[in-house]
């Protein structure tokens, strides 16, 4: 893997079967907070979250705040 492709998600999410875990999670999220837990358990800023996965970003922006 090149450097380039290396720092497009981050250390900890550069490995295939650490991304598919993390959007699997994304997208099983039912609210915000939960997003945001997904997030500490991968180690990823939601600045990262949203530069990174736009489509992602834009589904979770659509799901309730208050509980995870």
């Amino acid at each position: 893997m090149d450097d380039e492709s290396h720092a497009d998600h981050g250390d900890h999410l550069t490995a295939f079967r650490d991304l598919n875990p993390f959007l699997l999670n994304i997208l099983t999220a039912d609210s915000k907070a939960r997003a945001a837990e997904v997030f500490q358990w991968y180690e990823i800023t939601e600045v990262e979250f949203v530069k990174y996965f736009p489509e992602y970003a834009k589904r979770v922006q659509g799901l309730p705040g208050d509980t995870p």
